[in-house]
Protein backbone atom coordinates (compact mmCIF):
# COMPACT_ATOMS: atom_id res chain seq x y z
CA UNK A 1 0.00 0.00 0.00
CA UNK A 2 2.76 2.47 0.87
CA UNK A 3 4.26 2.18 -2.48
CA UNK A 4 1.24 2.94 -4.12
CA UNK A 5 0.59 5.83 -2.51
CA UNK A 6 4.25 7.17 -3.53
CA UNK A 7 3.59 5.50 -6.78
CA UNK A 8 0.25 8.16 -6.47
CA UNK A 9 1.88 10.74 -5.13
CA UNK A 10 4.99 10.58 -8.06
CA UNK A 11 2.69 10.70 -11.01
CA UNK A 12 0.85 13.33 -9.29
CA UNK A 13 3.60 15.64 -9.07
CA UNK A 14 4.78 14.92 -12.30
CA UNK A 15 1.53 15.82 -13.74
CA UNK A 16 1.27 18.66 -12.34
CA UNK A 17 4.38 20.16 -13.78
CA UNK A 18 3.71 18.82 -16.60
CA UNK A 19 0.67 20.97 -16.64
CA UNK A 20 2.15 24.26 -16.19
CA UNK A 21 1.87 26.47 -19.23
CA UNK A 22 1.53 29.74 -20.73
CA UNK A 23 -2.24 31.01 -20.33
CA UNK A 24 -3.68 33.48 -22.40
CA UNK A 25 -6.86 35.38 -21.04
CA UNK A 26 -8.70 37.67 -22.98
CA UNK A 27 -9.55 41.52 -22.33
CA UNK A 28 -12.72 42.26 -24.15
CA UNK A 29 -13.81 45.69 -23.87
CA UNK A 30 -14.57 48.43 -25.75
CA UNK A 31 -11.96 49.86 -27.21
CA UNK A 32 -14.06 51.78 -29.39
CA UNK A 33 -17.51 53.41 -28.78
CA UNK A 34 -18.74 55.78 -25.88
CA UNK A 35 -16.37 54.35 -22.90
CA UNK A 36 -13.59 53.89 -25.00
CA UNK A 37 -11.64 56.61 -22.65
CA UNK A 38 -11.99 54.61 -19.71
CA UNK A 39 -11.24 51.26 -21.78
CA UNK A 40 -7.45 51.47 -21.87
CA UNK A 41 -7.05 52.12 -17.99
CA UNK A 42 -9.12 48.91 -17.46
CA UNK A 43 -6.74 46.98 -19.58
CA UNK A 44 -4.28 48.28 -17.83
CA UNK A 45 -5.23 47.61 -14.39
CA UNK A 46 -6.03 43.67 -15.84
CA UNK A 47 -3.02 43.38 -17.27
CA UNK A 48 -0.52 44.80 -14.03
CA UNK A 49 -3.02 42.33 -12.12
CA UNK A 50 -1.54 39.46 -14.34
CA UNK A 51 2.43 40.59 -14.49
CA UNK A 52 2.30 40.77 -10.55
CA UNK A 53 0.75 37.13 -10.34
CA UNK A 54 3.12 36.47 -12.83
CA UNK A 55 6.54 38.25 -10.62
CA UNK A 56 4.99 36.37 -7.14
CA UNK A 57 6.19 33.33 -8.85
CA UNK A 58 3.04 31.67 -6.60
CA UNK A 59 1.65 30.23 -9.94
CA UNK A 60 1.82 27.25 -11.69
CA UNK A 61 0.92 29.08 -14.98
CA UNK A 62 2.36 32.30 -16.49
CA UNK A 63 -0.69 34.42 -17.73
CA UNK A 64 -0.14 36.96 -21.28
CA UNK A 65 -3.48 39.24 -22.11
CA UNK A 66 -5.17 39.51 -25.78
CA UNK A 67 -7.32 42.32 -26.24
CA UNK A 68 -10.51 42.42 -28.31
CA UNK A 69 -12.64 45.01 -28.94
CA UNK A 70 -16.21 44.51 -28.17
CA UNK A 71 -17.17 48.23 -29.07
CA UNK A 72 -19.56 48.53 -26.47
CA UNK A 73 -22.87 48.92 -29.27
CA UNK A 74 -22.22 45.94 -31.74
CA UNK A 75 -22.86 42.79 -30.60
CA UNK A 76 -21.69 41.13 -33.69
CA UNK A 77 -18.11 42.88 -33.44
CA UNK A 78 -18.45 41.36 -29.84
CA UNK A 79 -19.21 38.09 -30.76
CA UNK A 80 -16.71 37.82 -33.53
CA UNK A 81 -13.99 39.35 -31.31
CA UNK A 82 -14.51 36.65 -28.81
CA UNK A 83 -14.54 33.99 -30.79
CA UNK A 84 -11.58 34.97 -32.77
CA UNK A 85 -9.70 34.74 -28.75
CA UNK A 86 -11.37 31.56 -28.55
CA UNK A 87 -10.33 29.88 -32.00
CA UNK A 88 -7.19 31.76 -32.86
CA UNK A 89 -5.75 32.96 -29.96
CA UNK A 90 -5.97 29.85 -27.88
CA UNK A 91 -7.36 32.02 -25.00
CA UNK A 92 -8.52 30.13 -21.86
CA UNK A 93 -11.13 32.77 -20.21
CA UNK A 94 -12.67 36.06 -21.20
CA UNK A 95 -12.54 39.52 -18.77
CA UNK A 96 -15.25 41.65 -19.89
CA UNK A 97 -17.19 43.11 -21.29
CA UNK A 98 -17.55 46.93 -20.03
CA UNK A 99 -20.98 47.20 -21.53
CA UNK A 100 -24.20 45.76 -22.44
CA UNK A 101 -24.39 45.73 -26.19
Amino acid sequence: MKKLLLAASACALMAGAAAAEDVKLGILIGFTGPIESLTSHMANAAEAAMAEVNASGKAKNTYTSVRGDSTCTDAAAATAAAERMITAEGVKGIIGATARV
